[in-house]
């Protein structure tokens, strides 16, 4: 077998490999951009006042103040 030959053989599965890799260095950059940003963000510090209607909870009891006799 030539030189040339050997040389394609073992450089065989890496080549295979390189879309898988290249696409997996795209989503990691992306993860990593996203990240960043998301650490970088403000703290919200803000607290619905009411709970959303899907969880099946009523706003009134949820609008009651303490003290306010009712």
């Amino acid at each position: 077998m030539s030189d040339a030959w050997c040389v394609m053989q073992i450089l065989r599965m890496p080549l295979f490999q390189l879309p898988q890799l290249i696409s997996q260095l795209v989503n990691a950059q992306v993860a990593i951009t996203r990240l960043r940003e998301f650490l970088a963000a403000a703290e919200q510090h803000s607290m619905p006042e009411t709970a959303p209607a899907s969880t099946g909870i009523s706003h009134t009891l949820l609008d009651k103040t303490p003290g306010k006799g009712t």
